[in-house]
């Protein structure tokens, strides 16, 4: 039989730690910025499905500051 991998995305979860938390909204905010992680990388991997999906979190298909206001309002809703 064949067997598909299944990616499942937690829109909040940027870094992909199991956790949504101020980590999250700080390496998204580093992202819209345009800073880069220090390999050079991007803080969110754009080409990595659940990565982009775990940032846009109102899922219109970018990643910026609309996603930092509705990442913050989760992370309050949390604590």
């Amino acid at each position: 039989g064949t067997f598909a991998v299944i990616k499942k995305s937690t829109p909040g979860d940027v870094n992909k730690d199991g956790n949504i938390d101020i980590t999250d909204s700080t390496v998204i905010q580093q992202f819209v910025a345009g800073e880069k992680a220090e390999d050079g990388s991007d803080f969110v991997d754009i080409n990595d499905t659940v990565s982009f999906d775990n940032a846009d979190i109102d899922g219109n298909g970018i990643i910026d500051i609309n996603d930092i206001t509705n990442l913050q309002i989760i992370i309050s809703k949390n604590n």
